[in-house]
């Protein structure tokens, strides 16, 4: 019998710990030998001082670890891919993510699991994007400013994403139909399920009026 939900997402998070520390290592000694070699320099500011040697950047961990959004987490995540997918798939197909998602997948390969993996993004995404119209406004001040209910939005924000991401990624690591379907069936299908029902209560909450600034 499967294990509760809380314990396998649990035992996900320490085994995704080492299969994203293989892709941590080789971009950031990739990024390390190519500055070595003189590439990178991102130019000078106007008073003369140096921008930083982020131009062959392709890896924020720490933006990817802590994201509070899947939209977040992609662009922290093998970002020159990201780049080129939004110039020249996103912005061509009338930023259509579904299209965007399906070229990622058939670049990585053509198991089913890359599939099941990038097609179910559009789903997170399209709920990340209703959290931010419809929820974050009610957790800002009438000043606008980011009090302590913005902290907490922000604190469920980023648990969220974290189960999205290592939930959804199941099939990505599994790669065959049978082991992928395998992987979701022993976890209910909860992310997709949860996707769903927080899509559509998020969507029956009318949009909140502009606060008047207090003096």
């Amino acid at each position: 019998a499967a294990q509760p939900l809380f314990y396998q997402i649990k035992d996900l998070y320490i085994t995704l710990i080492f299969c994203k520390a293989k892709y941590y290592s080789a971009w950031k000694i990739a990024e390390g030998a190519t500055v070595l070699c003189g590439f990178g320099f991102e130019g000078f500011n106007k008073d003369g001082s140096s921008r930083g040697w982020n131009g062959v950047s392709n890896m924020d961990i720490l933006g990817f670890e802590f994201s509070q959004s899947i939209r977040a987490a992609s662009r922290a995540w093998n970002k020159g891919t990201q780049n080129w997918l939004e110039r020249y798939v996103y912005t061509r197909t009338g930023n259509s993510l579904m299209a965007t998602y399906f070229i990622s997948a058939f670049w990585h390969g053509f198991y089913p699991g890359y599939y099941l993996f990038f097609m179910s993004l559009p789903l997170a995404t399209a709920v990340n994007r209703l959290a931010f119209k419809r929820l974050r406004p009610r957790f800002i001040e009438a000043d606008r400013s980011f009090g302590a209910k913005k902290k907490i939005y922000d604190l469920l924000s980023y648990l969220l994403t974290l189960f999205a991401m290592h939930y959804f990624v199941m099939p990505f690591q599994a790669m065959s139909w049978e082991n992928s379907l395998a992987s979701l069936k022993n976890t209910y299908f909860a992310g997709h399920i949860a996707a769903v029902v927080l899509y559509i209560v998020f969507s029956c909450i009318p949009a909140p009026k502009p606060k008047k600034k207090t003096e």
